[in-house]
């Protein structure tokens, strides 16, 4: 393949690379906050239930505990039906789903680009950059919008991105 081949294909390759790594992250982060609420959540529930009525009723003899103990157990009955509401299992479930086929895509992508270098025909190279975008296309279409994917998350994912992309030497400080 040509140097020119391999230029004309390298600027299009890095930026499907950045958005299939930024979905992989994405997911991964979104993937932390909701193993969180769903552990958070169990924790809770798992604290107020019959079987931890012994501490309530300890707490129920001191009235200064009274309002703590009712506070808690109301907190743990509203979390859990936010944590059902919310099918935070499933959330869970789809973003690793998620992470792993863009995970999978941008291996894919890198030892394209790895071959750009060392060689690879034209015709070839046009086929298995067009499979690469339908992948993409595929997979974020199934990635859902979701409501812990907040500004503030993304900013973080993308600057975390930035950050692997220069460690990695894919950019320039």
């Amino acid at each position: 393949m040509s140097l020119a081949t391999t230029e004309l294909f390298w600027r299009p390759t890095f930026q499907t690379l950045y958005e299939a790594y930024y979905q992989e992250l994405a997911s991964e982060a979104l993937m932390r906050r909701w193993q969180r609420i769903d552990i958070s959540t169990s924790f809770l529930v798992a604290a107020t239930a019959s079987g931890s009525a012994i501490t309530g009723w300890s707490l129920w003899s001191n009235p200064k505990w009274q309002f703590l103990w009712a506070f808690i157990a109301g907190l743990a009955a509203v979390a859990s039906i936010l944590h059902r509401t919310m099918a935070v299992p499933d959330r869970l479930k789809e973003q690793e789903e998620l992470r792993r086929a863009f995970s999978e895509l941008r291996v894919d992508l890198e030892t394209f680009r790895q071959q750009l270098l060392i060689g690879i025909e034209p015709n070839d190279a046009n086929t298995r950059y067009d499979k690469l975008r339908r992948r993409l296309a595929q997979h974020i279409g199934r990635a859902n919008p979701d409501i812990g994917f907040t500004i503030r998350l993304r900013n973080r994912v993308q600057e975390q991105l930035d950050d692997k992309l220069r460690q990695e030497g894919y950019v320039d400080e």
